[in-house]
């Protein structure tokens, strides 16, 4: 079986052309935005599909497709140039020709148990024929974060002392008669910073009849808008391709070097922890471990990090090496058959650097001595490709057929070591390990994953009015037990040209019109390997006899297995339309699928008293479902030398949970449940009623039988709903009160060209949805160590006109995360992109030998329109259970970018 692994030949078919049947949307990444990954750069462009950003510059955006359709990973398969793998920051977006999104079964069934989550194809640039052509693009500029407002000095000790005088308690020193007296930092201000961003993009191209060629060097470095977060890439990408009578053979390689810098996972939220650090706090003070300032319990007793000092004293380096690409030959034996054999690699090596010096950066943190830690990462993945390929037209009748198997091995090899209690000099210089320390070691693992495929598809319309289609997939995958190794994925696909009919011919403003209908089944292989198999350990021992020195070995299982694992499976059936008015002016897309994803993997909890230790199992026992509506509009128009275009999309789409297994009513995060018949993670929260006034309102807050609910409450306190009328407030009291999924997604683009000016906008946003601020919670609660929003005032006998109750230092009544009060509506739509262009005349350009020269302006993210309190309404959050739980996430960058485009 491993020689067939390694020799058997395999397949994947992945012309761009799909069925006229079927739903594709391809977006065009001419004047894509500045970033350094494809999710990122297609957001807002096609209707169903949901991007998440982040502004980390080593970050990448999450891309959902139609909605949540697993418990595992969500992420879409990824194929660049006929090769799968991921649409990850190690690949140049100047390289990208165009994005094809397939969303609907009937498309992506093709690609069998991969393709649940639905499918990106992305088509790289190549040489075209003529002259050799040499282009130079080249962009550059600045970008800077939001700052959330908050408290000076004189106001944070006015608020903290009133807090800690409702309490009975002490006030704080703020540092008052020490050598820090009258300090106020601003810890954003030191935090963030402008981050410069460049890019640089070198591309050598041309060709004739018998051969073509691209050549491209890229160079991208983001700065990063907060101190030691940046992130750098280098890649190269070779294509070209050759033709002589019956045989065509090419290739397609990327190598590419990324490196990043980011704080480690020590540091919690760093833009929570920059909010709640108190500007009484000075950046440095000497009496601390490594010299930084971070408060204590006398003078300023905080729950915040000084972020800067954690960046300094820590320090952590990623790098990762790619090479990718595929080799393919191709024989047209006729002008209607071909048979095409590829082979695919992509090897990555990854490493990871830690290094903890001697210091400490947050109130009561145990002294420390510096380590190092590395990690090491190897991966390779082998294809190798045979399709047979027909295309014939017999009269009114064509057909496609496709015939083909695939198969894939990955391999990941994983080092790791750590090294304690090292000792150091005064400037950070790490030496050898203190002499009698132990505190050393090192591990390591390698995962194997191999799959083998067998497909057909068949294609068919007549007289290019009426369409039928079918697929039918087999795949075979080591991540299942052998009863359950192999699955079957079929589909099948209708379509009607009406504009083709003669009874149309008298709607002349009616261009093209045509209905579709599909369904099919899909799979999801993206569990973990050897996940069927339990645990064994050989460590353990035991005294057979009476000689305590003549220990015996033996083999436990420490950890149970599901020996029954299957598939995850989508099923799914799109309903839509493509229509053109007014010689295709106007253009219009419509869909409406339902996809029902069943034998969803869940965790069940295994009893301590089974022998293993616990844990859970994972079981195929829950199912999901999503359904919704994709809108797309589009208008382009000429008149003499003025074009324009604007195009609108819409989805709606909801999800709901169908089937949690026999071990669940429920799953709970805290502030979100998951129940079946509902949503993903909806808010269960208990729900607040204004603000006591007096004790009259105390007493008169009664249940049904007259017992007071809330009676060690005072005015100024949070009136809190007896959801359950018990009479009292306990977490039976939650009811469900927000919705994190939006009712409504939009995209927009807008663009316009005159002579030689040209100007592009796009935008998107969400509706309807609501946003949990766990900032706010931080912000708003008074009665723990942390800074405060600006202008805020609390509930006094003096300013009872207020929507936030009275100050009290350690005492949670008015600010547990359980309350609606942190709830907030979470609507917005976002200018992502506006360019401003300017393409010189060709008199100017010539006369230093360059055929066309084109600058430009940017801007990015410099309008949202939302009444969201905080930094950014899109955020990627914490996952799909906490969708709407927004808490210090790493905020979109504000940016204005300067670019030139040259070509020689």
């Amino acid at each position: 079986m491993k020689k067939l692994l390694f020799f058997t030949a395999l397949s994947i078919f992945t012309a761009t052309a799909i069925a006229q049947n079927q739903a594709a949307d391809t977006i065009d990444l001419t004047g894509a935005i500045f970033t350094s990954n494809i999710a990122e750069a297609i957001q807002g462009s096609v209707p169903g599909v949901t991007v998440r950003s982040t502004g980390r510059p080593d970050g990448e955006a999450t891309i959902e497709i139609r909605g949540i359709g697993t418990f595992a990973d969500n992420t879409p398969l990824y194929i660049i140039d006929g090769l799968p793998t991921s649409g990850g920051r190690d690949l140049n977006i100047n390289d990208v020709e165009s994005v094809q999104v397939l969303k609907d079964a009937a498309a992506t069934a093709i690609y069998g148990a991969r393709a649940a989550n639905g499918v990106v194809l992305i088509t790289t640039k190549k040489g075209e024929e003529g002259e050799l052509k040499v282009k130079y693009t080249m962009r550059s500029g600045v970008g800077w974060l939001k700052r959330q407002p908050l408290a000076n000095r004189d106001e944070y000790i006015y608020l903290n002392n009133m807090s800690r005088a409702n309490a009975g308690l002490a006030l704080q020193g703020h540092f008052v008669g020490t050598r820090f007296e009258g300090t106020e930092t601003n810890w954003q201000e030191i935090f963030f910073k402008p981050g410069v961003i460049q890019d640089h993009n070198l591309s050598v191209s041309g060709g004739n009849q018998i051969g073509r060629y691209l050549v491209s060097l890229n160079y991208f470095d983001n700065d990063g808008t907060v101190h030691d977060n940046w992130f750098k890439r280098y890649s190269l990408r070779i294509n070209s391709s050759i033709n002589k009578g019956i045989f065509e053979v090419g290739e397609n390689f990327q190598l590419s070097l990324a490196q990043s810098s980011r704080w480690s996972p020590d540091a919690g939220s760093p833009f929570g922890h920059v909010q709640r650090m108190i500007p009484t706090i000075p950046i440095k003070n000497s009496d601390n471990p490594g010299g930084w300032g971070y408060g204590d319990p006398v003078h300023a007793s905080t729950t915040g990090s000084n972020m800067r000092a954690l960046t300094d004293l820590e320090r952590n380096l990623s790098t990762t090496n790619r090479a990718r690409g595929n080799l393919y030959a191709q024989i047209n034996l006729t002008d209607w058959l071909n048979i095409r054999t590829s082979g695919g690699v992509e090897f990555a090596t990854e490493a990871q650097e830690f290094e903890r010096r001697e210091g400490n950066w947050y109130m009561g943190q145990e002294f420390t001595l510096p380590l190092q830690s590395e990690s090491s990462g190897k991966m390779n993945s082998l294809n190798w490709t045979n399709t047979l390929n027909i295309n014939r037209a017999i009269g009114d009748h064509h057909f496609t057929y496709l015939l083909g198997t695939e198969i894939i091995r990955m391999e990941y090899d994983q080092l790791w070591g750590e090294q304690m209690e090292l000792a150091a000099t005064g400037d950070h210089t790490l030496f050898m390990p203190i002499e009698g320390t132990t505190g050393a070691f090192a591990d390591g693992a390698t995962t194997i994953h191999s799959m083998i495929s067998y497909f057909t598809r068949l294609n068919y319309n007549f007289d290019n009015r009426y369409f039928a289609g079918a697929t039918i997939r087999r795949d075979g995958s080591s991540r299942l037990p052998a009863q359950n190794r192999w699955g079957n994925f079929p589909s099948i696909s209708v379509g009607w040209k009406l504009s083709g009919e003669e009874f149309m011919n008298e709607v002349g403003w009616i261009t093209n019109l045509m209905v579709r209908a599909g369904t099919g089944v899909t799979g999801n292989v993206n569990i973990r390997n050897w996940g069927y198999s339990p645990a064994l350990s050989t460590f353990p021992e035991a005294i057979m006899g009476t000689d305590p020195n003549n220990p015996s070995s033996a083999v436990t299982r420490t950890q149970l297995a599901n020996e029954d694992l299957k598939w995850e499976s989508r099923k799914e059936t799109n309903i839509g339309f493509d229509a053109g008015f007014l010689d295709n002016r106007l253009t219009m897309t419509g869909d409406y699928f339902v996809a029902n994803h069943a034998d969803v993997l869940v965790g069940t909890p295994v009893l301590m008293t089974s022998g293993t230790g616990g844990g859970i199992i994972f079981v195929n026992k829950a199912g999901l479902q999503n359904r919704g509506f994709e809108l797309n509009l589009g208008w382009m128009e000429s008149k003499d030398e003025f074009t324009y275009h604007a195009g609108l999309n819409l989805a709606s789409i909801r999800n709901s949970v169908t089937e949690l297994g026999e071990y669940y009513d429920e799953l709970s995060t805290g502030v979100t449940r998951t129940v079946v018949g509902q949503p993903l993670g909806m808010f269960y929260l208990i729900e607040t009623d204004g603000i006591f006034q007096s004790m009259d309102e105390v007493l008169a807050h009664v249940n049904s039988e007259g017992i007071v609910i809330q009676p060690d409450a005072e005015p100024g306190d949070i009136r809190k709903v007896d959801y359950d009328d018990d009479g009292e407030i306990t977490d039976q009291d939650r009811q469900q009160l927000g919705n994190p999924w939006p009712k409504l997604q939009v995209g927009l683009s807008l663009g316009a060209s005159w002579k030689s000016f040209d100007l592009s906008m796009n935008g998107y946003g969400q509706f309807g949805n609501d946003i949990y601020n766990g900032n706010r919670l931080t912000l708003d609660r008074f009665d723990e160590g942390s800074n405060y929003r600006r202008g805020v005032q609390p509930w006094t006998p003096e300013n009872p006109n207020t929507d936030l109750p009275r100050a009290i230092w350690g005492d949670d009544r008015n600010s547990g995360p359980e309350l609606d009060r942190w709830l907030e509506k979470g609507s917005y739509f976002r200018i992502r992109q506006i360019t401003l262009g300017y393409t010189l005349p060709e008199h100017l350009t010539q006369k230093a030998r360059i055929k066309r020269a084109r600058i430009t302006i940017t801007g990015q993210n410099l309008v949202t329109l939302s009444t969201y309190s905080g930094i950014d309404p899109d955020f990627q959050g914490a996952g799909f259970w906490m969708r709407g739980v927004e808490s210090g996430t790493y905020p979109l960058p504000y940016s204005i970018t300067g670019g030139i485009q040259l070509t020689f």
